[in-house]
């Protein structure tokens, strides 16, 4: 699947302080570990604990990718997502039900600019992984 991201890589692949990254989900420590991975990666983070931050939170600082809890109190992140349709997204789920998971990836697919479901909790290599490939960045260097 072709990247939607619209800015080209520079010649060096890029750099992660070129993306604003929103994450968004209404349980604060979900938040901080994924921040501070991120963080720790170079890019610019912002944080949202519930939908309706996160919408004045995207209006304000145009995110290049929004990573959002699908079930929060109030607006869920499927709604945030009809909010912004232009906004690319990533979700969040701690579904494990098979039934439930299923209609969760089905409602994500209408969204044109929904990229994956990633369960929580987060494995970290591969949301950085999903989070380079979109941004056109290399592959994290390993030093040992």
């Amino acid at each position: 699947k072709k990247s939607p991201v619209k800015k080209k890589p520079s010649k060096n692949g890029g750099n992660p302080e070129d993306y604003k990254i929103l994450v968004v989900d209404d349980h604060p420590q979900t938040v901080v570990s994924i921040t501070t991975v991120l963080d720790n990666e170079g890019f610019k983070t912002f944080q949202a604990y519930d939908g309706d931050e996160a919408i004045e939170i995207a209006k304000a600082e145009k995110p290049d990718l929004l990573i959002c809890d699908i079930l929060m109190e109030g607006i869920s992140g499927f709604d945030v997502a009809k909010v912004l349709p232009n906004q690319i997204m990533m979700f969040l789920t701690a579904s494990e039900a098979d039934e439930l998971r299923k209609k969760e990836d089905m409602e994500a697919v209408k969204f044109k600019n929904s990229l994956l479901i990633l369960q929580k909790p987060v494995d970290t290599d591969k949301l950085l992984d999903v989070v380079r490939k979109l941004f056109h960045l290399p592959k994290r260097k390993t030093f040992w």
